[in-house]
């Protein structure tokens, strides 16, 4: 069995999750858009591989949904839940944005007043998860999705594969493994 079908079959056991696509476009994982079937609403579920950081962090995802939940975290996609899959994976299942990634903006062509705009709101994202004492890692613009309305677009920081806790006491984390 492939690691697709083991985790298709993990999420169909599991009960919690109704698989309605699957992405397969420049992604550390496996990626699906979903059916939370407690929530009764569409999920964008990361699946990605458990290494040593993310099992410590995914032991206790609380403080990765808590900073995603925060007043001052309207620039971080929401995450949902975020928890082990089986002993190989974590699963994160976060808001669906409906307006794509800031690469695909970018290539489409952005003025540089939009620019600049962008960039302050990813920074409040930024800021919003170093407040929790998490480092992203892996900031790029396939990384800040979209959240448009009438014409409108929230940038918000998204992907949190490679996000690791600052201990108590330091200041550095390892590199990531990502981009």
């Amino acid at each position: 069995m492939s690691s697709r079908e083991h985790i298709l079959a993990l999420l169909n056991d599991g009960g919690k999750f109704a698989v309605i696509d699957e992405f397969h476009d420049g992604m550390n994982g496996y990626a699906f858009k979903a059916q939370h079937i407690p929530l009764n609403r569409e999920v964008f579920l990361k699946v990605c591989d458990a290494d040593s950081e993310s099992k410590a962090l995914f032991q206790e995802p609380q403080s990765l949904i808590s900073a995603t939940e925060s007043p001052t975290a309207t620039n971080l996609v929401r995450l949902f839940d975020a928890e082990r899959l089986g002993p190989d994976f974590i699963l994160m299942a976060m808001e669906f944005a409906n307006g794509g990634n800031l690469q695909t903006a970018i290539d489409g062509g952005i003025g540089q007043a939009q620019a600049v705009s962008l960039a302050v709101e990813i920074l409040h994202g930024v800021s919003a998860l170093h407040s929790a004492r998490l480092l992203h890692r892996d900031i790029k613009p396939a990384n800040v999705l979209l959240f448009c309305d009438d014409g409108i677009c929230l940038p918000k920081l998204g992907d949190f594969g490679s996000v690791a806790a600052l201990p108590e006491g330091s200041s550095s984390v390892s590199a990531s493994r990502h981009s």
